[in-house]
C-alpha cells in the first residue's frame, strides 16, 4: 500500500480525538505509518479550525493547507459542528484503518495522496 489521505468525520469532539489516539497508536505498533494528522471543524461563521491533534499550530496549519485541496477532492463538506479527522498515512493494510472506522461507527474515504501533500509529509 501507498501513502493516502484519509477523512473521517464526527459529530463529537471526543469520538475524533479517539480516532486519532488509535491512529498514534497502531503507528506506534508498526501497524501502519501516521505521517501527519490534524482534526479540523468549521465554526458557526464558516471558518476552518485546525485542532492541535497532536500537533503544533504550524505544523497543524502547514498539514491543513497542505491537505484541503485534497479534502475537497474527496467531495466532503465540513458541515458546522462536524469533526474531520484528516490524515496522511502509510498503510500496509486497508483493514485497519477500516477495522476503526467500522469499530467508531464511521466512514472512512481514501485516495492516494496527492504529491503537494506527500512533499508536506515528508519534510515534517
Amino acid at each position: 500500500m501507498g501513502q493516502n489521505l484519509i477523512v473521517m468525520r464526527f459529530p463529537a469532539a471526543d469520538r475524533a480525538s479517539q480516532a486519532l489516539y488509535e491512529l498514534q497508536a497502531a503507528s506506534a505498533a508498526g501497524r501502519l505509518q501516521l505521517l501527519q494528522a490534524a482534526l479540523v471543524q468549521r465554526d458557526g461563521q464558516g471558518q476552518l479550525r485546525v485542532g492541535q491533534g497532536g500537533l503544533s499550530e504550524a505544523e497543524g496549519q502547514h498539514l491543513l493547507d497542505a491537505l484541503l485541496d485534497a479534502h475537497e477532492l474527496l467531495g466532503q463538506s465540513t458541515d458546522a459542528g462536524m469533526i474531520s479527522l484528516l490524515a496522511c498515512v502509510r498503510e500496509f493494510a486497508e483493514q485497519e484503518v477500516d477495522g476503526l472506522a467500522q469499530e467508531l461507527g464511521v466512514q472512512v474515504l481514501r485516495r492516494p495522496l496527492p504529491a503537494s501533500a506527500a512533499r508536506a509529509a515528508a519534510q515534517r
